[in-house]
């Protein structure tokens, strides 16, 4: 969180046997989250079952509205986040606060390299303003490629990176098939492997 919006921190290469135990008291309470959303839907008359997921699979509120769609009473994900799952919506539950300083912190304790995903879509604040704070907090690279950040915010960020030494990185941020949208699917982006001789090496010992 930043500013009280979701700021997404991206956690590279991380030692697993370090990291699992936090993850997985984010990922019980992220189960614990959902069961609230699906109470507070039973009692304004909509009940619902989510489907089993896999394991390290925590359900989010994508997977509700699909819930919801599939179970006829809602047209589409987007009018189950307009009519009940929204920020502002009857049946959103907030997530435990936890800090976009946090997580940096998190991600480099564990020896991971730390990188703020698409920058330009967070809607907290404007990047040159998160930005120092997020640097300092130690920070080590952008997603600088984006396919919802057009070309002048993409030169930014790489410069940004040049300035600072930080790593720039790339994806399509792909969850899955969107009914109704155009999707970007896994190396759309064509992000050069060479990136990796980065990211490996700077991984915090």
């Amino acid at each position: 969180m930043y500013n009280g919006r979701s700021l997404h921190i991206l956690g590279f290469y991380p030692e697993r046997d370090q990291i699992e135990a936090p993850l997985r008291d984010r990922r019980d309470g992220r189960h614990q989250r959902a069961q609230e959303m699906i109470d507070r839907l039973a009692a304004l008359g909509y009940p619902l079952t989510l489907p089993e997921f896999g394991e390290g699979i925590a359900p989010s509120r994508p997977h509700i509205a699909s819930a919801m769609v599939a179970a006829g009473y809602v047209r589409d994900n987007n009018e189950a986040f307009a009519r009940f799952l929204g920020d502002d919506g009857p049946v959103c539950v907030e997530y435990p606060k936890f800090s976009a300083a946090d997580g940096i912190a998190l991600i480099r304790d564990c020896g991971g390299v730390p990188v703020w995903a698409h920058p330009y879509l967070f809607r907290g604040g404007w990047v040159d303003e998160v930005f120092p704070e997020l640097h300092h907090a130690g920070l080590m690279g952008l997603e600088v490629h984006h396919p919802h950040q057009g070309r002048k915010q993409i030169a930014h960020l790489a410069q940004l990176c040049q300035d600072h030494n930080l790593i720039a990185t790339g994806g399509t941020d792909y969850h899955g098939p969107a009914p109704g949208k155009s999707t970007h699917y896994p190396a759309q982006n064509a992000i050069g492997l060479d990136v990796l001789d980065r990211l490996k090496p700077a991984r915090v010992s």
